[in-house]
């Protein structure tokens, strides 16, 4: 695949979360140009749910996100460790924020948050559990305490999409892949119960 020559590259700024970088490149048309962006460390994402006489409930976190002022209902999400398997960290980011453990895991999706500006990408997960989620075993400390654990049906949440109520552009990603993969992921799950 052809890409653009990179002429020089600097970071800007670095922090534990990403790096700030500036690249002079020289585009398909032989022009220099300079680009901005984020290189950050890949992420996952875990779509957990339980099955009860036919019907899905999703557990799902409602924390506080200081860069929107808002509280924001999304699934379990987090960077991945170093040395971590995809798998293992969507497993260790449910069981961080939500007290829950995967009876069952399948991959889904991998995805581009923001394309144009970052160098993450996000793998999402689906997971049975079974339980009740906690807030005893979530992230509370290293949030300031604004993490709510939360169970969601499915019909409610497409109304909370629906209605504008869901903003994170993750969840609404991991939510559209587990719908258009949902007829294997059903086959699946019915297998398993």
């Amino acid at each position: 695949m052809k890409t653009w020559k990179v002429k020089k590259s600097e970071v800007l700024h670095s922090n534990p979360f990403f790096n700030l970088k500036k690249d002079i490149v020289e585009d398909f048309d032989g022009q220099e140009q300079t680009y901005w962006y984020t290189q950050e460390t890949d992420g996952v994402m875990i779509v957990p749910i339980t099955i009860k006489d036919e019907k899905i409930t999703y557990t799902m976190v409602n924390q506080y996100r200081h860069p929107t002022s808002a509280m924001q209902l999304e699934f379990p999400k987090g960077a991945l460790e170093k040395g971590e398997s995809k798998e293992a960290g969507a497993k260790r980011e449910l069981f961080e924020e939500t007290g829950l453990k995967a009876t069952w895991t399948k991959f889904m999706y991998i995805f581009s948050p923001s394309v144009g500006r970052s160098t993450c990408h996000v793998s999402v997960y689906l997971a049975l559990v079974e339980g009740e989620p906690t807030n005893e075993n979530a992230e509370l400390s290293e949030l300031g305490g604004g993490l709510e654990v939360v169970k969601v049906d499915a019909d409610e949440l497409l109304k909370k999409v629906q209605n504008n109520e869901i903003r994170d552009s993750h969840t609404l990603a991991a939510l559209a892949a587990v719908m258009l993969q949902s007829d294997e992921a059903k086959r699946y799950i019915e297998g398993v119960n």
